[in-house]
């Protein structure tokens, strides 16, 4: 019975759970049943808990058929504080984000992995391999960013969560890349039916099709022994808990909460200042948006630069700064994302006013593409003057989408104006060779006598051999009469 459970090929799913203790035991068990095989944990982390890979799994808990790979024992840890345990066992560590978090770099994008790690890193002897790291990113839109700028998004956001921890000084480890192999996912929306259900079909290749290229145990990689699994999971169940970090220096603690008292005042002060640009930019375009907003910006900075001037040096000031900078251009993007709406509805009126006041003219779709081009600059012009000195935000996507509006509403006036016929374009068409004009005669034999009346305009025309008329008066009138008997009728019937 040993033996024929070793050949087997089984998945376990673990429940979420507070203590390591609660999840070690049926775990333990099932992986002493298959021996020696090979086995590989998974550890999904994260707000969602791993709800793509739970979904291609079947969501099922307990013991599930047989994939046909080896056999695949997934620790869903939905408590963020208690996850620190799945990853320090684990083979592979699931975190799905969302493509937003990713790009915005926002605290739910690979910024989770920061506490799970620091904490995981304490007991990285008793799974030194490297672990593959796969990044599912949910409502991926390739039309915002391609797989390989969300692939170095992610690399970067990985090597920035790296540099944050405090690492043991028993630790080998120089560089992230010598912890994870990184891998990444992309699932496009639910709305879009048919490729979310094929980005699940190739996620779920990767964990349960060993034909695939795409699998991703192939050769053993990402695997132990299941005994090596079950020991780990069995000296982690021992555990009272992590032990606790190093304590950083009094005077830096200090300092820290010197920083995070300054840039909380000079945050309550610049959202007293953003109140009038507010009231000033919601119900209309503002053109010196951008100008104003860059002096409140550069303001607010330069009052916490000067309240710490006797800080510096101490690593504490520069991510006190570091965070008060994301949360003040956090609060002005709104504003500015409704002064990009304001300028876009803008141009579009201003373009109909002037397709509306154009006169037709043989030159007309000359005059239609200066007119865009003039738009084109304005709008790029106008936009630039929205954007705060020194940051990335982008409104290409707005400016394509006017200019897409302006190019349909011109094709439609020239169009509009072909069919009234004010309009024959000289260009584009093709040119006839001949013309020719048919019509039809309403009288092509002559006139029919029957309808023909004379008129004043008929000449007279006289026959001199003619016979004259004989009337009563010259001939006398003379009864054609014929003779009674032949009015008779005599022949015999049969």
């Amino acid at each position: 019975l040993l033996l024929a459970h070793v050949g087997m090929r089984l998945i376990a799913l673990l429940p979420a759970c507070v203590a390591a203790s609660s999840f070690i035991p049926p775990l333990a068990v099932e992986l002493f049943k298959l021996g020696d095989a090979r086995v590989s944990t998974l550890a999904c982390v994260g707000a969602e808990g791993g709800k793509c890979v739970r979904s291609v799994l079947g969501g099922k808990k307990g013991l599930l058929p047989d994939s046909g790979g080896c056999a695949l024992a997934v620790i869903d840890e939905r408590a963020l504080s208690d996850s620190a345990l799945g990853v320090a066992a684990s083979d592979v560590v699931v975190l799905e984000v969302r493509q937003a978090d990713l790009i915005n770099d926002s605290p739910h994008g690979v910024r989770l992995l920061t506490p799970l790690l620091q904490r995981a890193l304490q007991q990285h002897a008793l799974k030194p391999q490297k672990k593959m790291l796969m990044l599912v990113i949910t409502d991926a839109d390739s039309d915002e960013a391609s797989e390989p700028e969300l692939h170095q998004l992610a690399s970067e956001a990985l090597d920035c969560t790296w540099r944050s921890l405090r690492k043991p000084a028993e630790l080998g480890i120089a560089a992230v890349t010598e912890l994870f192999e990184l891998s990444l996912v992309t699932v496009p929306p639910a709305l879009a039916a048919a490729e979310h259900a094929s980005s699940l079909a190739s996620l779920k290749e990767r964990f349960a099709s060993p034909d695939s290229t795409r699998y991703l145990f192939t050769e053993g990689q990402f695997t132990c022994s299941a005994s090596t699994a079950r020991l780990c999971l069995a000296k982690l169940s021992k555990l009272d808990g992590f032990s606790s970090q190093a304590v950083a220096p009094p005077a830096e603690v200090a300092t820290a909460h010197a920083c995070s008292l300054i840039a909380e005042t000079v945050a309550r002060a610049f959202s007293k200042e953003l109140t009038v640009l507010k009231k000033d930019s919601e119900p209309a375009y503002l053109p010196d948006f951008g100008e104003r907003a860059t002096i409140l910006f550069d303001d607010a900075l330069g009052q916490f630069d000067a309240s710490v001037v006797d800080l510096h040096g101490v690593p504490a000031v520069a991510s006190a700064r570091k965070a008060l900078r994301s949360q003040l251009l956090r609060s002005m993007y709104i504003l500015y994302r409704k002064q990009l709406t304001h300028l876009q509805r803008q141009t579009l009126t201003k373009f109909g006013q002037k397709l509306a006041a154009m006169q037709p003219s043989a030159n007309v779709e000359v005059e239609l593409r200066n007119l865009i081009k003039e738009i084109r600059g304005s709008l790029e012009l106008e936009a630039k003057r929205l954007l705060l000195v020194g940051t990335a935000w982008s409104y290409t996507y707005e400016k394509e989408a006017v200019l897409s509006a302006i190019e349909e509403q011109a094709a439609n006036h020239v169009e509009t104006l072909r069919v009234q016929g004010l309009y024959l374009p000289k260009s584009g068409r093709k040119v006839p060779v001949d013309l020719s004009a048919h019509w039809l005669l309403m009288h092509p034999f002559g006139q029919d006598a029957r309808y023909d009346t004379i008129s004043t305009k008929d000449k007279a025309k006289i026959k001199p051999q003619a016979q004259p008329m004989l009337v009563r008066a010259t001939e006398g009138y003379k009864a054609r009469l014929r003779d009674p008997k032949d009015m008779v009728f005599s022949d015999k019937m049969p």
